[in-house]
């Protein structure tokens, strides 16, 4: 029906254009009026086809974008699929189109794309979502969302092929695929298209314990793969596309937008954009340049100028530093940090330093999570850290941990000296997290909700308590055996800057060196999105660098909404 009607519309408007001719020329000519009266009612019928074409043609729009909203939603209620199906249907276009589809398949492509993953609303969350390998039972239940999504689209008037095209878009080439086990030319075109966009775009998205794969690393394990799992001319004509752009011209402006500004994320939307140059680059995740006039800290050393652009924080882990001790033993420690914006900050107001201390002696690494909204928050976790290392710099005097406590409180003063002086950083504050190793062993430092753990032999021991309203009730309630009512998790109790003196909470002596101990400071993004035996997990069975960095992906993975940070260091002998 369809087709006919897209087949009727251009030869009505001819039929209307004539007979409104024909209609003129008799009554110019004088014709009977009786002949004049049935070239003009004749045209009626003409007009209302013509009409009826045009509303066929808005319900028809008006369905995709309704569609498009619902899978919007499908998409956003898990964090690893956000926004997959507007960017399959727009991709899978453009390779049609390069494959030469004719216009009515096309149609049909782009909606059965949209729509490829309908089937997964009828799936079991906690498969949908597992981190870990799926059981026998539980990849035949995910198995099953082609069939369900082409049973709920069955009866479609718009677009009748839809069903089928969804149906097969899990089929392979060589026979392996699912639900039917179809091979070759028995795969509707449509269907091969989706499966090879649909497995570029999310090998290019977030998922657990890794960030998306660069479009040439996907690419290459698609043509890999060809002729077995995918086609090799669609993924030829992905691949071409991909290169001159061609694959993101069907994508809205403003849709465009919300990569640039960070709403939205794939990292091949994200390289199409920064290769169309600076008006298109997407902004940096590590966050927004501080003012000019903050101190910024370098990482993972203090050879650059602290009020240098080039000390700013580098957008992905650096190699690990390694930082001799001085004293018994050949005892060093390896070093690396890692931060991230987040999804859903416009700025990011963690800092963090990892540098020498105590004339050269000694090591600190230190995390601070700022807090006062516009740049306020910034100021106070650079300023923080800075001031620490400045303070740590110098010769100690006294125990280990009062040291680590004289730091804190000295920043605590520069942060309140700071926002007296400057109206508009009023109420700005800061947590804190510190971890000093020298010859002695370790101390840690801490004010705030920011975390400070020990990693030893696959085992995780958290050393910090969270200064956080909640926390504190529920510390009362448990000494007390009584229930009290839960109370907000982000209000602090402690945090640099709050008041004139700061109680700070300090390891009474140094904690043992143990060869292998991994020491991890994280802001309240990464721990609000990972449980401890995660962080354990990834730090045993990572170098210091890599661990930070697969850390903070995994809690973007899960959608992180706040900056997320984190610093590991790792004890060594010999």
């Amino acid at each position: 029906m369809k087709d006919r009607m897209r087949t009727l519309h251009p030869i009505v408007d001819v039929a209307v254009v004539v007979s409104a001719i024909l209609s003129a020329y008799l009554i110019v000519r004088g014709v009977d009026p009786k002949t004049t009266i049935i070239a003009i009612v004749s045209l009626l019928p003409l007009l209302l086809l013509r009409r009826g074409i045009e509303v066929w043609g808005r319900t028809r729009q008006a369905h995709v974008a309704h569609t498009r909203m619902l899978m919007a939603a499908v998409d956003a209620a898990d964090p690893f699929t956000r926004d997959h199906s507007y960017r399959v249907s727009r991709m899978c276009l453009a390779v049609g189109r390069r494959l030469g589809m004719g216009r009515a398949a096309l149609e049909e492509l782009e909606y059965a794309a949209l729509v490829h993953d309908l089937g997964r609303t009828a799936l079991q969350r906690d498969v949908i979502v597992k981190k870990g390998r799926l059981t026998e039972k539980e990849m035949l239940h995910l198995q099953a969302h082609p069939r369900i999504g082409a049973e709920l689209l069955a009866g479609e008037v718009h677009f009748p092929a839809a069903a089928d095209i969804v149906l097969a878009h899990h089929e392979q080439p060589d026979g392996a695929g699912y639900p039917r086990g179809l091979k070759g030319d028995a795969i509707p075109v449509g269907s091969r298209v989706i499966m090879v966009v649909a497995a570029f775009d999310a090998m290019t998205s977030d998922r657990p314990y890794r960030r998306g794969l660069a479009p040439e690393q996907a690419l290459a394990e698609l043509a890999k793969n060809g002729g077995t799992q995918f086609f090799p001319d669609v993924v030829s004509a992905l691949t071409t596309l991909h290169a001159d752009g061609g694959l993101y011209a069907d994508f809205d402006a403003a849709h465009l937008e919300r990569y640039r500004d960070g709403s939205e994320h794939s990292r091949a939307v994200e390289a199409h954009l920064a290769s169309a140059g600076a008006a298109g680059a997407v902004p940096a995740k590590t966050g927004a340049k501080p003012a000019s006039d903050l101190p910024v800290i370098e990482m993972p050393g203090a050879e650059t100028p602290a009020d240098s652009p080039a000390a700013l924080p580098a957008p992905a882990a650096r190699a690990a530093r390694t930082f001799a001790l001085s004293g018994k033993g050949a005892w060093h420690v390896e070093a690396a940090a890692h931060t991230d914006l987040g999804c859903g900050r416009k700025n990011n107001e963690d800092a963090y330093g990892l540098f020498t201390a105590d004339e050269g002696r000694g090591v600190l690494l230190v995390l601070a999570d700022g807090m006062g909204g516009a740049a306020a928050g910034e100021v106070a976790s650079r300023l923080a850290v800075e001031t620490i290392r400045t303070t740590a710099a110098r010769k100690r005097r006294g125990k280990p941990h009062e040291s680590v406590v004289q730091a804190i409180e000295a920043a605590n003063r520069a942060v309140r000296e700071r926002a007296a002086a400057s109206p508009e950083l009023e109420g700005m504050g800061s947590t804190c997290t510190v971890v000093a190793f020298d010859h002695e062993g370790v101390v840690l430092g801490h004010v705030g909700d920011s975390r400070g753990y020990r990693v030893r032999g696959g085992s995780i021991e958290a050393l910090t308590l969270d200064h956080t309203l909640a926390e504190e009730m529920a510390r009362v309630a448990n000494a007390n055996g009584t229930t009290l009512p839960s109370m907000p998790s982000h209000v602090l109790t402690r945090s640099i800057g709050a008041a004139d003196a700061i109680e700070v909470d300090a390891t009474p002596k140094p904690l043992g060196p143990v060869d292998g101990d991994a020491f991890v400071l994280c802001s309240d993004g990464l721990h609000n999105e990972l449980d401890d035996a995660e962080i354990a997990e990834i730090v045993t069975a990572h170098d210091p660098a890599a661990a930070a960095e697969a850390l903070v992906e995994l809690a973007r993975a899960r959608g992180g909404a706040d900056n997320i940070t984190v610093v590991v260091g790792r004890l060594r002998k010999g």
